[in-house]
């Protein structure tokens, strides 16, 4: 009897987060920089919020945005929005996952780029909020795991 009471006291829990929960709007606005002459290169990017529960894997805002650009810089927006299990947390922590091969030998690496600032996520359950966050990086040779500090506008 313990065990169904307890299942039922978080089912209701999760039931009452899902209907209270706020969603979260996220607009990305990148520039990518490529060194490389002459060279076109590629690129695939997605943002996600790393969690702190280490049962729950990182929620991915985006999905995958994946283009080719001419020599010099790319330039795209990508939008997404997370909802549900951001109670458990006080502030959103960016990254973003990048592929390219922007680098002289042409081949395709990784970066997870951890961005900066975190977002502040507010308390109060009632309104949508939404973010803007802009970035411009140099990609040249770039590889593994940096940290990057970026614009971020709150709109509400």
């Amino acid at each position: 009897m313990r065990g169904s009471s307890a299942f039922t006291l978080l089912l209701l829990l999760n039931i009452f987060c899902l209907v209270h929960s706020t969603n979260y709007y996220f607009s990305f606005y990148v520039t990518l920089h490529c060194r490389i002459s002459n060279r076109q290169f590629g690129y695939n990017a997605q943002f996600f919020d790393k969690d702190v529960a280490w049962f729950n894997g990182d929620d991915a805002i985006t999905d995958p945005y994946i283009n080719y650009s001419l020599p010099g810089d790319a330039f795209f927006k990508s939008e997404g929005m997370l909802t549900g299990d951001e109670w458990l947390s006080k502030f959103f922590d960016l990254k973003m996952v990048l592929y390219h091969n922007c680098n002289l030998a042409n081949e395709e690496v990784r970066v997870d780029m951890n961005l900066l600032p975190l977002l502040k996520i507010p308390q109060t359950l009632l309104d949508n909020k939404y973010y803007q966050f802009e970035l411009s990086v140099d990609i040249t040779e770039m590889s593994g795991e940096i940290t990057y500090t970026g614009k971020l506008v709150q709109n509400r």
